[in-house]
């Protein structure tokens, strides 16, 4: 039935990507207002990219039999439909771009942060790839932990253990690093809402006096940091992860955020030169900072039907066909992706779990005898908690 329904949908695919292009040409023959081909033909790319996308999630469901990996697989494969819909609510109602803006980004920081977690499931979790760092027969090599040029000059390495301290240090600087993007992108989105209603925030406008530019000044520094942070990561369990194919995953997640990121930033240039057009040129009531808006996000919305096409893929439920264990109640499968502010509060306590490690492995070294619980097993606990409460709650 899947392969059915699979082939059914290249096929639909493949006659809608036909009628987009006949009807786009008609709307350009007949003169229409180039708002009204925009809105039409990204509505189109839109309506592609959803099945594509439920299609990968409903494969996953139909073959749920590792729900600790595959609840952060849907959770990332959620990305392509939610970027496009988004970035089409923002080209038809370009007066509330701001905000439909802020909510596509918070989801992007989310989606950054499921694929960090979905790689530490697939190693076993956070304790578990700290037991490994301190086992006797394990090779991490003499580099592991340390920074590439020119960062090592002002970066401490990250060491993989430290002498009579719990835990990974380099783990809690990679949780940290990918986290706190999570937590920044929301703070940073209500500041930019707070400084909209008086008036002050200047989107697009790159003035001292205006919030706009300090804003994206701090999410565009957060966003490279997490990202490195995630590669850091990568560099270290690469040979581990092989098995699970991660160059191809970890390119598409980071040409998502990456290229569109470049692309925003090529169009703001455009416009800040001059080249593109005027507002009676796009069309009544447009300007040209609305036009270079409108023309990234109709840009998104087509970009996304192929990165659903990408995430299919290379995110594929046939890994986990084969796999050793039965499925779980439908009821649990329901409940793969939960609510954003729901793990963003669980996962916050890492912010201050990680503040307090000098003081904890001060208090080790003195109590040797005492509980070894640190960030690692807390993470580990919260992850287990919410594994237990995707299988136990009610449908």
């Amino acid at each position: 039935m899947h392969h059915a329904a699979s082939s059914l949908l290249w096929v639909g695919t493949g006659v809608i990507s036909i009628g987009i292009f006949i009807f786009f040409v008609d709307l350009r023959l007949t003169h229409s207002r180039p708002q009204f081909v925009a809105w039409y033909s990204a509505a189109a790319f839109v309506f592609l990219t959803f099945p594509i996308s439920l299609l990968s999630i409903w494969g996953h469901q139909q073959s749920w039999r590792d729900p600790r990996v595959q609840a952060y697989v849907v959770r990332i494969l959620c990305l392509p439909p939610l970027y496009s819909l988004q970035s089409w609510l923002s080209l038809r109602f370009h007066d509330s771009a701001l905000y439909f803006g802020a909510i596509r980004d918070c989801y992007e920081a989310y989606a950054i942060a499921s694929f960090f977690h979905y790689l530490l499931a697939v190693l076993g979790g956070a304790e578990r790839c700290a037991r490994s760092f301190r086992s006797p027969h394990a090779n991490w090599g003499r580099r592991a932990g340390e920074h590439p040029l020119p960062l090592r000059w002002c970066l401490q390495p990250w060491p993989l253990v430290r002498s009579g301290a719990p835990g990974s240090p380099f783990l809690n600087s990679c949780q940290l690093g990918v986290v706190q993007y999570v937590v920044l992108k929301v703070a940073t989105t209500l500041a930019s809402f707070a400084l909209e209603f008086f008036g002050l925030f200047g989107e697009g406008e790159f003035r001292w006096d205006r919030g706009f530019v300090y804003i994206a000044a701090v999410n565009n520094l957060s966003q490279m940091w997490a990202m490195y942070c995630l590669v850091q990561f990568y560099s270290v369990f690469q040979a581990e992860l092989r098995g699970i194919r991660p160059i191809g995953k970890l390119v598409a997640v980071k040409s998502v955020v990456f290229f569109t990121y470049t692309q925003s930033c090529l169009i703001m240039a455009l416009h800040w030169k001059g080249l593109l057009p005027s507002a009676v040129e796009a069309g009544h009531h447009w300007s040209t900072e609305d036009v270079a808006k409108g023309l990234q996000d109709w840009l998104i919305c087509v970009e996304m039907l192929i990165a659903a096409i990408c995430f299919r893929e290379v995110f594929s439920h046939k890994d986990y066909k084969e796999a050793g264990l039965h499925d779980l109640l439908p009821k649990a499968r329901a409940h793969a992706t939960r609510d954003l502010g729901v793990v963003v509060a669980d996962k916050s306590k890492i912010l201050g779990s990680a503040a307090g490690e000098r003081t904890l492995q001060k208090h080790h070294h003195h109590h040797h005898g005492s509980s070894d619980h640190n960030l690692y097993s807390d993470w580990e606990d919260s992850s287990s908690d919410e594994e237990r409460e995707i299988a136990a709650r009610p449908s």
